[in-house]
């Protein structure tokens, strides 16, 4: 056994036994041991992706595609680690690549489809994931994407394609959840609870599921129970602003007003360009008559929204802001 096979089973091991540290410095010896692998390159990036050592392994990605630019896998890994740092366009362009290597492989094409989807590029996507889904028509997660692309224009059909992707892979818990909301939308709840407890049995941690149950709880009217779900989202996701724009929108309903700011604020520190969570803290403020703070953090919401979302609500708040401040 040469130097680098040597090297790369003791990372192995040391990574079953938790030493993390340990597994990274022996993957970094190997890949040194034998410069021109891109193999190497692609196992230690993978383990610096598990390790959530997102920016190393996008350097150990980015060395794999200098090294060996017709290798397809590489373009892959290096799209999804791009996808997961919301660097959707180059991700896209990279996921690209990598079909275009081969254009064989269901998975890549159904990572091109997501990235697309994500990106907003709709039919760009869909043309993806139906090519995935020709190649492999019970690939669940081509078909978790596409429902994911069809949820609100086409809600029937994305129903179908969950429920083809739950019998293609039933441990795979995003299928479940998004199932589930999309039948408490349908007001059937009782198969929508059971859905989203299937999905936390299968992800415990999963935030968005935590997130669809207090949504769904709150469609039932059960608007406590929703406030702890959604506590639990954060508990899960300390640094994810949704579940604190909605529990601030739940304190404001029932006049917590302390409660209510307090999240609005910790909206717009962990997302400072997210739109709807400014828009969320300055039409707080401006329910409180705190006009003229309501009108600073409004007129940066209005620049900051996504096109087409909120707008004209966003004016209108702002136009009432300085009427009363003129008055």
């Amino acid at each position: 056994m040469d130097e680098a096979s040597e090297l790369v089973q003791q990372a192995a091991f040391a990574r079953s036994e938790g030493r993390v540290l340990d597994a990274l410095n022996l993957m970094g010896r190997a890949c040194t041991a034998e410069p021109s692998d891109t193999k190497l390159r692609l196992l230690l990036g993978g383990l610096q992706e598990d390790l959530d050592l997102f920016d190393q392994a996008l350097r150990s990605y980015r060395k794999a595609v200098d090294m060996d630019p017709s290798e397809g896998i590489s373009w892959c890994c290096l799209a999804r680690i791009l996808g997961r740092l919301d660097e959707l366009d180059e991700a896209a362009d990279a996921a690209q690549q990598a079909v275009t290597i081969n254009e064989h492989d269901a998975g890549w094409w159904t990572l091109l489809g997501d990235l697309e989807r994500r990106r907003g590029q709709e039919n760009e996507a869909e043309d993806a994931l139906n090519k995935a889904l020709e190649l492999k028509p019970d690939h669940p997660k081509a078909l978790y994407a596409l429902a994911m692309l069809k949820r609100l224009s086409q809600p029937a059909e994305a129903q179908r394609l969950l429920e083809n992707a739950i019998a293609s892979a039933p441990d795979y818990a995003p299928s479940h959840r998004e199932l589930g909301l999309i039948l408490a939308r349908q007001s059937s709840f009782a198969p929508a609870h059971t859905c989203l407890a299937k999905a936390l049995e299968l992800a415990p941690e999963d935030p968005w599921a935590r997130l669809y149950l207090g949504m769904i709880l709150t469609m039932q009217n059960q608007a406590d129970q929703a406030v702890v779900e959604y506590q639990r989202a954060v508990e899960s996701a300390p640094t994810w602003a949704l579940p604190h724009v909605l529990l601030g929108n739940r304190f404001s309903q029932t006049a917590q007003h302390t409660l209510a700011l307090e999240h609005y604020q910790a909206a717009v520190e962990l997302a400072p360009s997210n739109g709807l969570a400014k828009l969320k803290l300055g039409k707080y403020h401006y329910t409180q008559r705190n006009y003229s703070t309501a009108l600073d953090i409004l007129i940066q919401a209005l620049n900051e929204l996504p096109q087409g979302l909120a707008h004209d609500e966003t004016r209108r708040l702002i136009e009432q802001c300085q009427n009363n401040l003129d008055s």
